[in-house]
């Protein structure tokens, strides 16, 4: 039996190995497209905040009448 779960739990360990040794088919981008493309993620995400935080209180308050300020920090934060 143990032989078993130790041969089961060796070939889940490596079945992403095949996915590693994949050609890389992906166009690699510039790297300052990439610097760029992440900062404009961040700036969309810092000017969407304030919306995120009422919309989360409004939901939240309406699913957990009673328990939505226990349940709005984690919802809030992604937890």
């Amino acid at each position: 039996m143990e032989k078993k779960v130790t041969l089961i739990l060796v070939g889940l360990l490596l079945l992403g190995t095949s996915s590693l040794a994949a050609a890389e088919t992906v166009k690699k981008e510039c790297v300052l497209k990439q610097i760029a493309s992440v900062e404009a993620r961040g700036v969309v995400n810092f000017l969407t905040s304030p919306a995120e935080l009422f919309y989360t209180c409004k939901r939240e308050i309406k699913e957990h009448p009673k328990a939505w300020p226990a349940t709005y920090i984690p919802r809030f934060s992604g937890i």
